[in-house]
């Protein structure tokens, strides 16, 4: 079955009787599932997907009711369009706000197969910031896939990776799971063995991590260290998906140790 075959109605949002989630977690859906359409568009086996998702998203591109036809990301985009509408359920939303005509402008380049890599850097940086978005782990994760183009292999599995493990946990119903679950097996993009931080006890965990047999700080500073062109931002790429549990010192032959 093609990815195209995934495009259903909406799976996690139908109506607003189905919305039972707060301002902050509407917001997590809305970032997680834009950072999965951004790394789909550019892989050869989803980006057909990816297009067609963005123009069903746009159908309606007022984003100003949930509807049943509409995609998941249309409903969520519309709920944090119009906070006082839904104050009664997702509560106070704060400062955030959602840039919704850069949204636009970026859901019209995914839609038509075109790429600019600085505007989606931009936008996405907006979007993190719009949303109060301060999970470190997550804002790597962004900080990753706003640049896929320019990744190795290895920096493509670490920042789809850790998006797989944030979407199980915060957004396990999304129209989009399915789709971007097989473009990590399909692109063979899933890192094994390595610690979850959903379930651990670091930002955006839920209790103590079970040990595994790679941490996500050794993963990092493999990939993304050299990537960025030195310890450092790799060590601070490091920090941010592993919640500072990694001591990201040098010792002998390159090793790392747990906290």
């Amino acid at each position: 079955m093609g990815f195209i075959k995934d495009l259903h109605e909406s799976k996690a949002l139908r109506n607003q009787r189905g919305l039972n989630l707060s301002a902050e977690q509407v917001a997590e859906n809305v970032y997680m599932n834009i950072l999965s359409l951004q790394a789909m568009r550019h892989d050869p086996n989803s980006m057909k997907f990816a297009q067609d998702y963005a123009k069903k998203t746009l159908m309606y591109s007022g984003f100003d009711n949930i509807r049943t036809s509409g995609t998941d990301l249309h409903n969520w985009v519309s709920v944090l369009n119009q906070p006082d509408r839904y104050a009664d359920t997702i509560g106070p939303v704060g400062r955030a706000s959602m840039p919704t005509m850069q949204l636009k402008q970026y859901l019209r380049q995914v839609a038509s197969g075109k790429t600019n890599p600085n505007f989606d850097k931009q936008f996405l940086m907006t979007l993190e910031r719009n949303l109060g978005i301060s999970n470190p782990g997550y804002k790597a994760t962004r900080r990753l896939l706003s640049d896929w183009d320019r990744l190795y292999g290895s920096e493509r599995k670490l920042g789809t990776t850790r998006l797989l493990q944030a979407i199980r946990a915060k957004s396990s119903r999304s129209d989009l799971r399915g789709p971007y679950e097989k473009f990590v097996r399909q692109g063979g993009y899933e890192l094994k063995d390595v610690d979850n931080p959903e379930i651990g006890g670091g930002p955006g965990g839920s209790g103590h991590s079970a040990r595994s047999k790679i941490s996500w700080g050794k993963e990092a500073l493999k990939g993304v260290g050299a990537f960025a062109g030195g310890y450092m931002v790799g060590k601070a790429i490091a920090k941010g998906l592993t919640g500072g549990h990694v001591d990201t010192r040098k010792r002998a032959h390159g090793s790392l140790r747990r906290e």
